[in-house]
């Protein structure tokens, strides 16, 4: 281990060293960068610039990127008592964020992906071991703390790992940071009473298996967040996907429906967080159906009997109510999205949309939930929290 201002720190670009500085908890930071580990200070980051010129701002994803601009992929960790909250589950994600991101042609290169995936885990393992150290070297001492690991890589660097000895090299040569951010989590009232959410229109993570920053995405949300007083965002797709909710901006989430089923988006169309992961390990330890993953829109929401929020801090936390809308154009979207999920749709479920859809436009756009009182809500989590550090 190195300590002070290496070369490392200069390397780092500068919307990098601005994103660690604006979320980080602690006076230190943990950088790899070209097989060697430097712990350096805020101040060392403060202090430095990047040696080469970068753009201000990580790119959103699915946009056309320069080859000066580099993506960010990250995971966000719970640290109780030293130890990472169900560890396997992140650096599998770290892993499989990694065979997303760079995928390789195994057969092309006469590699078996036995041996492709050996090289692979050879570096998840070397992040593991960081983590670990640093968690060690600098104990966190009040309460649970999120730890955040990122790694930067040029969409350049990623046009040609067709091979298994390519992208073993290009592991070899990325640069990440390990460093504890700020973290908030939910007091235990909270999970007696709910939470706020809101619905942000128009809105979709362009690499929804992958666990990238998409900047533009990230600050609308956070925006309604701030007009809404929501604690989380759901994403709302447009009409041509007849207004998919598949995720929030930064967590997943479960519907407990009329017939007290566990319901869930396709995998295909989210992230799979590590707490929804849990969550179906948790559903059957508590003896509660299967988590069932399907198709969500708007209209699924709004028939809901409760909703939770699943996510890294909040864990299984309850929403007691979503603004579904807020303004005239969100309001015109709820309309239309009401009468597209009523197409084809039996009598029953068209009288309770129509039903629903009154009482939401009765109360200035807000849905009410049962989920505070949601015995099947309240036996998850006790189960969850029982997996945390098995």
């Amino acid at each position: 281990m190195q300590t002070g201002p290496f070369a490392a720190v200069k390397r780092v670009p500068d919307h990098v060293r601005n994103m660690i500085l604006n979320e980080i908890a602690s006076e230190n930071i943990w950088l790899f960068d070209r097989g060697r580990c430097e712990a350096v200070t805020v101040g060392d980051m403060r202090s430095s610039s990047f040696s080469i010129p970068m753009a201000e701002s990580p790119p959103a994803v699915g946009c056309e990127l320069d080859n000066n601009e580099h993506l960010l992929l990250y995971d966000l960790m719970r640290v109780r008592n030293g130890q990472v909250m169900f560890e396997n589950e992140h650096f599998s994600r770290i892993r499989q964020n990694c065979i997303l991101t760079a995928p390789t042609a195994c057969d092309a290169a006469n590699v078996s992906e036995d041996e492709d995936l050996g090289k692979l885990s050879t570096y998840i393992e070397g992040v593991r071991s960081t983590t670990r150290d640093f968690i060690k070297c600098n104990p966190w001492e009040n309460g649970d703390v999120n730890l955040k690991f990122v790694t930067w890589v040029l969409p350049s660097q990623l046009s040609d790992v067709s091979t298994a000895e390519r992208r073993s090299e290009l592991l070899r040569t990325l640069s990440y940071a390990v460093y504890y951010v700020t973290s908030f989590f939910p007091p235990e009232d909270w999970y007696e009473e709910g939470t706020r959410y809101a619905m942000l229109y128009d809105a979709q993570r362009h690499a929804p298996n992958a666990k990238i920053l998409q900047v533009p995405l990230r600050e609308r949300a956070k925006a309604l967040q701030q007009t809404t007083k929501a604690f989380e965002v759901l994403l709302v797709s447009d009409n041509r996907r007849h207004y998919l909710v598949p995720e929030g901006s930064r967590s997943n989430y479960l519907i407990v429906s009329g017939d007290e089923s566990l319901l869930c988006s396709l995998e295909e169309d989210i992230l799979v967080g590590i707490t929804l992961r849990v969550a179906r390990r948790a559903a059957a330890c508590a003896r509660l159906p299967p988590l069932r993953h399907r198709k969500l829109v708007l209209g699924d929401i709004c028939l809901a009997k409760s909703i939770a929020m699943l996510g890294t801090s909040p864990g299984v936390l309850p929403i007691k109510e979503i603004q579904v809308f807020y303004d005239e154009e969100s309001k015109q979207n709820f309309l239309l999205a009401m009468e597209d999920y009523m197409q084809g749709k039996d009598e029953e479920i068209q009288r309770a949309v129509i039903a629903v859809r009154y009482r939401i436009l009765n109360d200035d756009g807000l849905l009410r939930l049962e989920s505070p009182s949601c015995d099947t809500l309240k036996r998850l989590r006790a189960a969850y929290e029982a997996e945390a550090l098995l």
